[in-house]
Formats: structure tokens, sequence, C-alpha cells
């Protein structure tokens, strides 16, 4: 008989205790996706037909001036060399255009600089880089530039 009392009253104190819930498991968080940079009007053709005014052209797509026989190309983009180390910089994009079947002239232009350069009586301007530019990671194959082309009156 007293083994089955011992064993009762083993039985009983290990069901009386209270045993403490299992903790809740964390609530689950997505992974953060790397942001993609957003493009505007970019084009994906590697050439096309703009007008004169506005028009949007991605890195490395050169366009053509309806009616105007003049080219222009986005080449590259970089860090502005004139920044120093540790600043936040902005970019420098190399453009080319070209009138006739000429060489063409090699023109920087800076993200933050709205002046516009002179090509043989036509003025083009850099009016946004999308995405903004971010030095430290340039999404270099994502970049586009709205620019504005105005024929100059003589």
């Amino acid at each position: 008989m007293k083994p089955v009392l011992i064993f009762t009253a083993v039985l009983l104190t290990a069901c009386s205790q209270t045993s403490t819930p299992p903790p809740e498991p964390a609530p689950k968080v997505a992974a953060a996706k790397p942001l993609a940079p957003v493009i505007s009007d970019c084009q994906k053709a590697s050439r096309s037909e703009v007008t004169l005014g506005p028009f949007s052209v991605s890195l490395g797509q050169q366009v053509a001036v309806q009616g105007e026989d003049l080219y222009i190309r986005f080449e590259d983009i970089s860090v502005d060399p004139r920044c120093g180390p540790g600043s936040q910089c902005q970019g420098q994009l190399k453009v080319s255009v070209s009138k006739g079947g000429l060489a063409p002239d090699v023109f920087l232009l800076y993200s933050d600089d709205v002046n516009p350069v002179y090509f043989q009586g036509y003025s083009l301007q850099l009016t946004q880089l999308v995405p903004a530019f971010d030095s430290r990671q340039p999404y270099r194959s994502l970049y586009c530039a709205d620019m504005d082309i105005e024929k100059l009156k003589p």
C-alpha cells in the first residue's frame, strides 16, 4: 500500500504544478526587399525618336530628334570628381550630341545643376535624374535622364 500512496502523491504533485505556457512565437517579419528605383518615362529601345522639347533617355540609350538630324546619347554616369571624400556627391552625366553624321561633342551635365549646354544652335538641359543620384549605390543601369532640347532663335 505504501508504494501506491507514494506513487499517487508523486502523480498528484506533478499534476498540480502549473506549467508555464511556451512563449508565443515572434511575429514573422517579411525580409526587406532592396528598393528598386522607379524609372520615369524612359524607353527601353536602344534608339528612339523624340521631338524638340522635353524627353527622357535611359543610360546607354540614343535618341534622334525628329526633323533635326540631331542625336543625343546618355553615355555614362559617375560621381562628380570635384566631390571630396565622404561628401554627398552629385552625379556627373556624360552626354554626346551629334548633328549631320559628324563626330559627336561630349558634354558633362550634373544632377544638381540646371544650367543648359549649347550645341550648334540648340540648348540641352537636364531637368531631372531618376532616381536621384546616390554615390553609395549608383544603380547604374536604372538611371533615366529627363532632358529638354530647344532650338535657339537666330
